[in-house]
């Protein structure tokens, strides 16, 4: 069984590193102490598409779990 990364997971796992390294890690001492992510950076994790790769598109998924 082949459990290696196909080119489309490999760009997903690059852009939430990315998005981790830029947006989270500085935030993460506020959100540490706050106990919560900010309403902004979750709107963003969402614009990026994060929310609902699980749930079907006719559920407003968007599918991106199945890869």
């Amino acid at each position: 069984m082949d459990f290696s990364l196909n080119e489309k997971q490999k760009m997903l796992q690059t852009m939430v590193k990315d998005f981790t390294r830029k947006e989270v890690e500085p935030r993460w001492p506020e959100m540490e102490d706050k106990r919560r992510i900010p309403d902004d950076l979750l709107k963003q994790l969402n614009d990026i598409g994060l929310f609902g790769m699980t749930v079907p598109a006719q559920y407003g998924g968007n599918e991106a779990g199945g890869f």
